[in-house]
């Protein structure tokens, strides 16, 4: 099972039933615990490449693609 699906169904399996393209952010970081955590939100496709370029600069991180097709996608 793709991972994509698979982090769908434990968010929400409503997402599956959806027939148009929807794409996710994920964003990865460690708490004040040293603890993993995520988050995963929803973006407008038409906002997929200003929030990427948003992110980087200010947090001063490389952007880091799940796949080659998310890289074509978040590079516009």
């Amino acid at each position: 099972m793709d991972r994509r699906y698979a982090m769908a169904v434990i968010v929400s399996p409503m997402l599956l039933l959806s027939k148009k393209r929807q794409h996710f952010l994920t964003v990865g970081y460690q708490d004040d615990d040293g603890h993993q955590q995520a988050m995963i939100l929803r973006i407008h496709k038409k906002d997929v490449r200003a929030v990427l370029v948003s992110l980087e600069a200010r947090t001063g991180l490389k952007i880091q693609f799940q796949d080659d097709e998310a890289r074509k996608a978040g590079k516009g």
